[in-house]
């Protein structure tokens, strides 16, 4: 997300100079046609040159944030503190919740699944007796899960 509206940002900032410098050469005063040649004894060139420069320092800067934001996420996450088997059956889905040790008794529960903020949980997913698509849009993208029957 910080990725996405650091990029946005980044853009939106260009495209608001980019809109300036527009405004201020549509504005000027233009010279006369035969003092408009853009050669460097004029100087015309050096706004090329800052332009480009400005844009690759923009566009290296973009690519170092992006590189180190997708090292962030591609890290592994911690142990998940909650493991939470969801399995589905024909119209309805069962939330199993796991205990932290083998010798606890699970809980059990349908259609509703309840999970702590801020603690690493894994979902794993199974089907009985259909192909469903399971998808909580403040976790994850929709996902399938394996059909075992």
């Amino acid at each position: 997300m910080h990725l996405g509206w650091g990029i946005t940002a980044l853009c939106v900032s260009v495209v608001v100079l980019v809109f300036f410098l527009l405004a201020g050469a549509l504005l000027r005063r233009r010279p006369p046609a035969d003092e408009r040649a853009l050669g460097k004894e004029q100087g015309g060139l050096a706004f090329v040159y800052i332009g480009v420069g400005l844009s690759t320092i923009a566009l290296l800067i973009t690519l170092a944030y992006t590189l180190v934001t997708l090292e962030a996420v591609a890290q592994p996450s911690p142990a998940p503190a909650l493991t939470v088997k969801v399995t589905a059956h024909d119209w309805w889905w069962e939330v199993r919740y796991e205990g932290p040790s083998d010798s606890d008794r699970p809980v059990v529960t349908a259609n509703e699944i309840h999970i702590p903020v801020g603690v690493p949980v894994r979902i794993e997913l199974e089907s009985v007796d259909v192909l469903h698509s399971f998808w909580v849009p403040q976790l994850a993208g929709k996902t399938h899960p394996g059909y075992s029957g």
